[in-house]
């Protein structure tokens, strides 16, 4: 190992850190292109804000299901809600 000075074929240490960020930041824009792209063909609703949200929920341990059935029971509430706007007596509101 003589001669070695912690550079690898002729990088810089902050060359080949600069090159593994780029690398994982485009891998992981083509992981959530994808993700993304499989939202919409499953009509989730879901834009690219909130699929993200929901992405890092789940990395951080939150049960998918869970936060499925979470988001539908929002998305009745929000739908009943507006249905009855204008309504008190539909939303329960006197």
């Amino acid at each position: 190992m003589s001669g070695s000075s912690g550079q690898s074929m002729g990088h810089s240490d902050k060359s080949v850190d600069e090159d593994t960020y780029r690398r994982r930041y485009e891998e992981a824009s083509e992981t959530f292109r994808i993700i993304k792209e499989m939202s919409d063909i499953l009509n989730t609703g879901l834009d690219s804000q909130s699929l993200a949200s929901c992405l890092r929920l789940c990395e951080e341990g939150v049960d998918p299901l869970a936060l499925a059935h979470l988001i539908k029971q929002w998305r009745q509430k929000k739908n009943s809600t507006s249905r009855g706007r204008g309504h008190p007596s539909i939303n329960g509101n006197y």
